[in-house]
């Protein structure tokens, strides 16, 4: 690779960590404010970024099985892989936070004679199903606007 094509190259690398950078600055100012769609906007440009940082890691490997130096930028582009991880996962369950249970997924509840709170009523097919879907307790628990306890 030619000198020039290599300064190129790290300008464009380094034109992307500081746009990432930026990125992080900006949806963590606005995290506690954000709407489902910015959310969802945030969810899709860290999927993206987390694309672009495993390819920049796999050729990071390929130079260092190559014995060619690095210096510690995998382990730089790692940290960032993992944040980026965390962010989507945070951002993520924002997002399951805002969502509304559809009508399908709505907690019933069962009016009680006398005092206390209202009984749910939550049927064995409806966790199943949510279950089968992959989705975790707290996940469920979340989209049927039940505590993870019921």
């Amino acid at each position: 690779m030619s000198e020039e094509n290599a300064e190129i190259e790290l300008w464009g690398w380094e034109a992307f960590f500081q746009e990432l950078g930026r990125f992080f600055d900006s949806s963590g100012r606005f995290f506690d404010t954000a709407s489902q769609s910015y959310a969802g906007y945030v969810i899709e440009r860290l999927e993206t970024c987390i694309i672009s940082l495993n390819a920049i890691k796999e050729n990071l490997e390929e130079y260092a099985a190559r014995e060619e130096e690095i210096g510690n930028y995998r382990e730089e582009v790692g940290e960032l892989l993992s944040v980026c991880r965390s962010l989507s996962c945070k951002w993520e369950e924002k997002l399951m936070s805002q969502t509304r249970p559809v009508n399908g997924y709505c907690l019933l509840t069962e009016d009680r004679p006398g005092r206390g709170r209202p009984r749910f009523s939550i049927s064995k097919e409806q966790l199943l199903y949510l279950s089968s879907m992959s989705f975790n307790w707290t996940a469920i628990a979340r989209m049927l606007g039940a505590c993870i306890a019921t």
